[in-house]
This record gives C-alpha cells, sequence and structure tokens, in this order.
C-alpha cells in the first residue's frame, strides 16, 4: 500500500501529514503514536461525560424500605435521602393515589427516580403489599 501525503501550507508554515498503512498520522517528519492513546483517552473522557450528563434525564427503578418522611419532603430509602418532586405519584398497595404522609412507616416500596443538579428526585412511588 503507498503511502498518501499531502502538503498544507498556512502562510510560510508547511505541514506534511502522512498516512501509513498502519493508520499514523505524522506531523512534520513525527510519529503521533505517543500522543494518539492520550488523544483517544480524551476523546473518550469528553464522550463519557456527555453520555453521562444525557443519560441523566433517564428514570431509574428501585425497590426499598422506606424509613422516614423529612419536613422538607425528603423521604429516606434504604439509608440514602431522595427528594420528591411536587408532581410524584404516591400510590398504596392497591395502587390508589394517597398523599405522602399517608404511608405507614417503615414500609417496602418501588419508586422512579431521575438524576438531576439537585441529586436524586423521585417521580413516583408505590407501596408494595406486605
Amino acid at each position: 500500500m503507498k503511502k498518501a501525503a499531502a502538503t498544507l501550507t498556512a502562510g510560510m508554515h508547511s505541514v506534511w501529514v502522512m498516512l501509513s498503512p498502519m493508520n499514523i498520522f505524522c506531523l512534520k517528519g513525527r510519529p503521533l503514536g505517543k500522543a494518539l492513546p492520550a488523544l483517544m483517552l480524551a476523546c473518550l473522557i469528553v464522550f463519557g461525560v456527555v453520555g453521562m450528563s444525557a443519560a441523566g434525564g433517564h428514570p431509574v427503578k428501585a425497590q426499598g424500605m422506606l424509613t422516614s418522611i423529612e419536613e422538607d419532603g425528603n423521604v429516606v430509602i434504604d439509608n440514602k435521602g431522595y427528594a420528591v418532586a411536587f408532581s410524584a405519584r404516591v400510590l398504596n398497595f392497591r395502587k390508589e393515589h394517597i398523599a405522602l404522609e399517608d404511608l405507614k412507616l417503615p414500609t417496602a416500596v418501588s419508586f422512579v427516580y431521575t438524576y438531576t443538579r439537585r441529586g436524586p428526585v423521585i417521580r413516583r412511588i408505590r407501596e408494595l403489599p406486605q
């Protein structure tokens, strides 16, 4: 396979970009082989952060033991604190809408939450039959 070469001219500077059969780029005759892993790692980190922030809006389903309802509307499930959205649906084991304060503690619940800037926020919580 022949090496392809192209000259890019910017002002008085001339840069040789060569593509070898192994797809290694060269800049001014020096291979970028040592910098290539660092560039690939930087791309993975950038795309990983973008992917995780995009995944923040996806709902997560979980189950646990609801042990406490705080005065500010937060709840404690399995020793983890969660905020409860104002629009959250709260259902008893018969799937009837009830107030959050009407749940008898401690109780097993299944819930759906999303990650936000404030942390995890519960969108739906349902009491499990015992």
